[in-house]
This record gives C-alpha cells, sequence and structure tokens, in this order.
C-alpha cells in the first residue's frame, strides 16, 4: 500500500540549506531509488510536474509557501504513487498562490486520484467533482458537489435588521454570515421558512450546503 500511496501533511519538514534538486536527490534514495540515472529521470519528472524544474538550483529556505508546498507534491510523487493524499494544503497560502495550487492538484488528478482534505469551501468547490463531508466521524454526505449545492435550495435568506433586533431576535446559530451597513445589519440565514418578513429567498452555494448537513437540515 504505501508503494501505492502519497501523503503530504499540513506541515512537513525540509531542509532549507539544500536546494530542491538535492533535497529531492536525498529523498530518493531514502525511498530506495539509488541507481543514479533512473533517480536523475524521477527528479526531472517530479520537478516539471509541480512546475518547480526551473528553481531546482535554488535553496529551499528561499522559496515562497506555495513553493514549499510544490516542493513537498515534488517529494510524494517521487514513487510514482497511484493516489495522493494531500492535508490543508493550502492553509497560509495567499489567494495567488492558492490558485496555482489548486490547478496543479486538477492536473495531477488527470493520471492519479487526489484526496484533498480541507476546511476551505472554495478550494473543494473550484477543484473536487466528489465531495465527502464527515463530521465527528459520521459520513453526512458523499457525491458530486453540484448535488450537494441543491440540498440547501430553499433553506437560504438573505435579510436586514437593525442591530438591537440582531442581538435579541435571532437564533445566532443560523446565521452564516452578517455584515455592518451604517445602522442595520445585512444577514445570510439559514430556515427552513421565511424567518423574517422583509427576507429574500437566495441562490445556495457550497458553504451554506455544509452548514445544513452540520445541522441536520438535510
Amino acid at each position: 500500500m504505501q508503494g501505492l500511496i502519497g501523503f503530504l501533511p499540513q506541515e512537513f519538514g525540509t531542509y532549507e540549506n539544500m536546494t530542491s534538486w538535492e533535497f529531492l536527490d536525498y529523498q530518493a534514495i531514502l525511498k530506495g531509488i539509488t541507481d543514479t540515472a533512473t533517480r536523475r529521470e524521477r527528479l526531472e519528472y517530479v520537478l516539471k510536474s509541480v512546475h518547480m524544474y526551473e528553481k531546482r538550483d535554488h535553496r529551499i529556505g528561499s522559496f515562497s509557501g506555495g513553493m514549499k508546498q510544490r516542493i513537498g507534491i515534488a517529494l510524494i510523487l517521487l514513487n510514482l504513487p497511484r493516489i495522493l493524499i494531500v492535508d490543508e494544503p493550502t492553509a497560509g497560502l495567499d489567494p495567488r498562490e492558492r490558485i496555482r495550487f489548486r490547478n496543479l492538484l486538477v492536473k495531477l488528478s488527470r493520471e492519479r486520484i487526489v484526496i484533498f482534505s480541507t476546511h476551505i469551501i472554495e478550494d473543494i468547490s473550484s477543484s473536487c467533482n466528489q465531495v465527502v463531508v464527515v463530521n465527528r466521524g459520521e459520513l453526512k454526505y458523499f457525491g458530486d458537489s453540484v448535488d450537494m449545492v441543491r440540498m440547501a435550495t430553499g433553506k437560504v435568506w438573505l435579510f436586514s435588521v437593525n442591530k438591537e433586533e440582531f442581538e435579541t431576535k435571532l437564533d445566532k446559530s443560523m446565521v452564516i454570515h452578517h455584515r455592518q451597513d451604517e445602522e442595520t445589519i445585512q444577514v445570510r440565514y439559514l430556515s427552513y421558512g421565511k424567518p423574517w418578513d422583509e427576507a429574500v429567498e437566495v441562490e445556495a452555494n457550497l458553504e451554506d450546503t455544509y452548514l445544513c448537513l452540520l445541522k441536520n437540515m438535510n
């Protein structure tokens, strides 16, 4: 099984003073790739796969967070696994690096299975064609992301209230998010029925559905 699976944890160690080539070469030897020609061919393949071949002679300590994550992916590709498991890979990355990394995972998924564990809903909606929601060990959903969104249809509402009404008349556990606009507060809210006289039903998204599942509103 170890030969089939590559795992990238949320945090992994590197040798910051090594170049990316030196680091991967050393790791390849530890993984049993001892033939020099095979190792050179494998390093070229994994670095090109993560778009880091041109940085092969640069020290890892000079890389951005997203570039280090790509080196992590290159590391787990050394044994050519059929399944990649990545844990919170975009945590701490700026929006541009996050988009690049998501695109990389989508590209890698063309030739293998990629299991992407994350709490960042945007990453799921833009990258994954199958979604699994687990809450405290219980499977809440497994299926297509589009079908998942449909589960929240008719349960998401938008309306405005004043500060006093927000504090005293709303169930805070059903508030998806809120934003203050001068003297009023605009609220996005979960409810089976119309929760407020001026409430307007709005199109649900993946985040809305995720909260519905956690609150057993499916």
